[in-house]
């Protein structure tokens, strides 16, 4: 189907409050859970027309994506860090192929991904739907900054009295033991911000919030 009718379908089957902008299907209000699902959604709705662009936000962040028959490119956005990972399907593959798998899209076709430096190719293919990649198409939510604890009033103390010294000829009674509690072990578990799954530490890359599934 075209662009058009599939921001229509986004609309009508799915609730979804999206508009079209040159050639980008824009998912105005906020989704709920992962972003870059929205936008394989509406790229794979749309995906005989490409190329085509979409672009989602929510709580958990940004995320906009190009489809251009084989290749597939996503750029996501959290709090300060800007992700952009390129996929290469098969023919007959679409970006929506995978939307109910909980591995997300097979690391086989990952092409690679990157913080900075992103190729030529990647900014040309954004350009091409109306969209610049160094500006996310919507306000990145930043996470809340924890509040310093505050002393309640009325709660000091008052200092206790000094215990008198050790009288002469009495005895010092015995220091009681030190006692030592057991360290916590580290945590070796973290949840990916984009499938919401419980992953080992060492399926992410450092400075990432995304698992290598994700990516």
């Amino acid at each position: 189907m075209s662009i058009a009718e599939a921001a229509q379908e986004l609309r009508s089957e799915y609730g979804l409050a999206a508009s079209v902008d040159e050639r980008t299907i824009l998912i105005e209000a906020p989704v709920k859970g992962s972003p870059h699902l929205a936008v394989l959604q509406a790229v794979g709705l749309a995906a005989d027309d490409n190329p085509v662009g979409a672009a989602a936000h929510g709580p958990a962040g940004v995320a906009a994506g190009v489809w251009d028959k084989p290749d597939l490119y996503v750029v996501r956005w959290t709090g300060s860090s800007r992700w952009v990972a390129a996929y290469r399907f098969s023919s007959r593959g679409r970006p929506d192929d995978y939307l109910r798998d909980e591995g997300g899209i097979p690391s086989s076709l990952n092409r690679g991904s990157w913080y900075q430096d992103i190729p030529p190719e990647i900014e040309e293919a954004f350009l091409s739907v109306g969209m610049l990649i160094e500006e996310p198409p919507f306000p990145v939510p930043q996470p809340p900054r924890p509040k310093a604890a505050e002393p309640r009033p009325g709660t000091t103390r008052p200092r206790a009295a000094a215990s008198p010294g050790p009288q002469p000829g009495s005895r010092r009674a015995a220091k009681p033991s030190k006692t030592y509690k057991a360290t916590k072990p580290a945590s070796t578990v973290r949840t990916c911000v984009a499938c919401n799954l419980q992953k080992h530490t060492s399926q992410f890359e450092a400075g990432s919030d995304l698992c290598v599934d994700c990516r």
